[in-house]
Formats: structure tokens, C-alpha cells, sequence
């Protein structure tokens, strides 16, 4: 996950890894509550229901984390289904404009300052994200190692940094807007809940 993932990694990068994991019927059913989402280390852990959850809602994260979960799981079918369901234009346009502008925000805390080394970091996160979401919008394929990489390590000053992210934020509310997309317009909540009870299910028997 992360850098290595998107296909900007360095020498310095982490090497994080994100999972998928499903509760045991006593944790689902019985009166403990269970951590739905925790990390050990780099590696982050997202239990289904809260995946599945936050996929409705079209979370960047989230997408990225079914997305490459699925294609090394022995579920792979059935996540890229419920990644397909799950995901609707609207949701995906907000979700992204939401993202972009938490690094605006990030940004803000650390005043713009070029010599934090998060400068570079929170400015990457928010460009990447941006290309991503619009080519989702525009033409429902989903990219986590983006073959534009070279264009989310800028050389960007304060100003120039923040003109671009907020360009992107609008950019993403007018693709958004748009009724000539690839990707649906409505999420199938129904076909999302079916297919974790029957992940569920199989694990249980």
C-alpha cells in the first residue's frame, strides 16, 4: 500500500501493507465489543462490515485498500463486486473533493512550510488522489500505480501548491456534475449487504 503502491516510493518510503479481516462468529454475534479497524506497525487492518461501510460512501482509502486486498485474496470475485456495487458518480465526486481538501487542511497546519518534510508528502497525497478520482469518474477504471507519477512530486511553491489542489477540487465538482460519466450514478446497498453476509457465511460453515 501507500508510496510503493502508487509507484512513488524512495529509499525513504515505509513499506505499509493494508488487510482485510472478517470477525469470528462470537465477535460478530457476542456482547464484547471488537476493534473494526487497528494497526500493528505499518500494517493497517479493516475488518469487512466497516469496509464495506465506508465503500458506500465511496472513502478513498477504502477503495484503494478493497481494491488491492482483492486482487491477493481467495475472495478476490466477490470484493471486486462489492467493490463495484458499492461505489456510485456522486458519491466518488465528494468523496475526493473531501480528501483533496483535508491535505489543503494539513497543509494549513504546518503554514505552507516547504522545509516539512510532510510539505512534499500532503501535496503528493492530494494530486495523486485528484488524478485518480477524476480517471474513476471520467472512466470507471480505478488506478492505484498511476502512470503519471512523475506529476505528484512537484516542485510547487505555497502558493502555486494551494492554486493547484483547489483547481483540482473544482475539477472534481464539475466532472462530478457532469451526466456523460462512465461510472453509475447510484450505489446497489442491497447487492453490497448480500455479498458480505455471504463472505460471512462461507467462513463460518
Amino acid at each position: 500500500a501507500g508510496s510503493y503502491a502508487h509507484g512513488v516510493a524512495t529509499e525513504q518510503s515505509d513499506f505499509d501493507t493494508v488487510h482485510i479481516f472478517a470477525f469470528t462468529r462470537e465477535q460478530l454475534y457476542g456482547i464484547d465489543s471488537s476493534d473494526n479497524a487497528f494497526e500493528v506497525g505499518d500494517a493497517k487492518f479493516f475488518e469487512l462490515g466497516k469496509v464495506a461501510g465506508l465503500a458506500l460512501k465511496s472513502n478513498p482509502t477504502i477503495l484503494e485498500t478493497l481494491h488491492l486486498c482483492a486482487l491477493n485474496s481467495i475472495f478476490r470475485e466477490e470484493l471486486l463486486d462489492l467493490f463495484s456495487a458499492a461505489v456510485a458518480a456522486p458519491d466518488v465526486a465528494s468523496a475526493y473533493k473531501g480528501f483533496v481538501n483535508s491535505q489543503i487542511t494539513q497543509l494549513a497546519k504546518i503554514n505552507w512550510d516547504q522545509t516539512n518534510p510532510r510539505y512534499r508528502k500532503l501535496l503528493r497525497h492530494g494530486l495523486r488522489a485528484a488524478e485518480q478520482g477524476k480517471k474513476f469518474l471520467l472512466e470507471a477504471e480505478f488506478v492505484v500505480n498511476s502512470p503519471k507519477k512523475h506529476l505528484f512530486v512537484p516542485e510547487l511553491s505555497p502558493q502555486a501548491a494551494l492554486d493547484a489542489l483547489n483547481w483540482e477540487v473544482a475539477e472534481l465538482d464539475r466532472i462530478g456534475r457532469s451526466s456523460n460519466l462512465e461510472l453509475k450514478p447510484e450505489s446497489d446497498r442491497n447487492r453490497v449487504n448480500q455479498i458480505v453476509v455471504s463472505i460471512r457465511e462461507r467462513l463460518y460453515d
